[in-house]
């Protein structure tokens, strides 16, 4: 599946359904076109600024099979002297939220998520090891230019538990979601096809791997760490406010959408419209990620019996995807009466709201 910009945005008009206060306020997935947050520039390698110069960032495709991507970022230097940190641009204060990433491996060294402390260069480290450190780990230090050895100013450390022999090759996506909530760190790591839904509550996910529950001191930048990570990929980064995915935002919207399936509902939101793919009564982001696996394998989908060349045109492209996103869309807006005071009921008006 490939995950696109829009699957944010129908992920936060989910959350903001519910609570006006739960914001995402940073996210870039490196696209042509794609509307970042907190503005574009966030898209702009050129913003990526490592403080180490030996770091080089640059656009790479990302594979990654149906759950990959289109476009990332790659680091491509090499050795030991490449390791540190790069802060992500316009992130200035994070100190309680969820920051979660979407990344492969080029080699067997170590990716991780610097969390700054106040407006000096410390802080923590959270390293998601791979072949050569099987382990995740919580750093008190942020490691710049030689390569750690995981035996001092380790926090704590756990099993990474992927198993050895791990591709390294940019072939296998990987998750990986950090919660911070007063002060306390939750970590979760595991291949992305293992997610069940990128943006679910952290009860979605199972058991976080690693727990820290002695108070972090954080209120500073966020930023992409790697240990000599030649040629590893970021496809995407996203960071939310206190509230994140709370379980009782997921579970309130899960309800919004009962009450559009009732039999008492207007009959325009029961009827069957094209673009519901999975045949489940509603148009949503399940369908959009299904309408992104029919581009890339059209003979198989077609095998499958599911409608996908939704403007009957004999191709099965970007055109249909808009389609099943507008749907997505109504159905979002339609049990959502804040989104209709605010008379937002297209995509270009919810991308215009959400760019500012």
């Amino acid at each position: 599946m490939r995950k696109a910009s829009f699957l944010l945005f129908v992920a936060t008009l989910f959350l903001l359904a519910s609570y006006a206060s739960s914001e995402v306020v940073f996210y870039a997935d490196f696209e042509k076109g794609s509307l970042g947050i907190p503005g574009d520039f966030v898209n702009d390698v050129g913003n990526y600024k490592s403080e180490n110069r030996s770091t080089f960032w640059e656009y790479s495709d990302f594979e990654g099979r149906e759950i990959g991507g289109q476009r990332s970022l790659i680091q491509i230097g090499e050795g030991c002297r490449t390791t540190g940190n790069t802060n992500l641009p316009g992130v200035k204060s994070f100190n309680e939220g969820i920051i979660q990433v979407i990344f492969s491996f080029g080699d067997d060294d170590s990716f991780g998520v610097k969390l700054q402390t106040g407006r000096t260069f410390n802080g923590y480290v959270v390293v998601f090891g791979y072949n050569e450190s099987a382990i995740l780990a919580l750093l008190g230090y942020v490691p710049k230019g030689k390569c750690p050895e995981f035996n001092n100013g380790v926090l704590k450390s756990v099993p990474h538990g992927l198993g050895g022999g791990l591709d390294q090759a940019n072939q296998v996506p990987y998750f990986g979601r950090i919660v911070v909530k007063d002060g306390k760190l939750q970590v979760w790591y595991m291949k992305l096809e293992d997610v069940p839904n990128l943006y679910g509550s952290a009860r979605s996910l199972g058991r976080p791997k690693l727990e820290y529950n002695e108070k972090l001191n954080l209120g500073g930048a966020v930023g992409l760490w790697h240990e000599s990570w030649g040629h590893g990929k970021v496809d995407s980064i996203l960071i939310t406010d206190r509230y994140g995915f709370e379980p009782t935002l997921w579970e309130n919207n899960t309800l919004l959408w009962e009450e559009v399936k009732r039999e008492d509902a207007p009959a325009k939101h029961r009827e069957y419209v094209r673009g519901d793919l999975n045949k489940n009564g509603q148009v949503e982001l399940e369908d959009v990620k299904l309408m992104r696996m029919a581009i890339r394998h059209p003979a198989l989908v077609r095998g499958w019996g599911w409608d996908v060349d939704l403007n009957d045109d004999g191709e099965i492209d970007e055109a249909d995807v808009q389609i099943v996103k507008q749907k997505a869309v109504e159905a979002i807006v339609a049990a959502a009466p804040s989104l209709q005071r605010k008379k937002v009921g297209t995509w270009g008006a919810l991308k215009r709201r959400y760019k500012h």
